[in-house]
């Protein structure tokens, strides 16, 4: 027995999370990864007094992670496109028939 995929609803899983979860999720990694910038750029701010080389390199691995985080937090999944409205076939026109304009004499033709 063949079963026809398009008559069957969605699967659960198909579905994308709805826009709360999502920008739910977003601000959690940006909280985690400006967590790690500033916790970084502490330790690296305080090794810079004694080892200057590692302190430097933490602030430089560390300095970065700010635009990171912005961009992930704006960086929305992309959301499926509706299907289109127009039906499959020629397009017919709603108002009728094109009129051709009336001949000389016709008054205020068009207006």
């Amino acid at each position: 027995m063949v079963r026809d995929e398009g008559k069957h609803p969605p699967s659960v899983t198909d579905v994308p999370p709805s826009a709360d979860d999502e920008l739910r999720h977003r601000r959690r990694v940006y909280t985690v990864i400006m967590a790690i910038h500033l916790v970084g750029f502490a330790v690296g701010g305080a090794l810079y007094e004694r080892a200057w080389w590692t302190g430097l390199i933490i602030i430089i691995v560390t300095g970065p992670l700010q635009w990171v985080a912005v961009l992930i937090a704006n960086a929305a999944s992309p959301r499926p496109r509706p299907a289109s409205r127009v039906p499959p076939g020629p397009i017919r026109r709603a108002l009728g028939p094109v009129r051709s304009p009336p001949g000389p004499g016709a008054g205020d033709w068009p207006r």
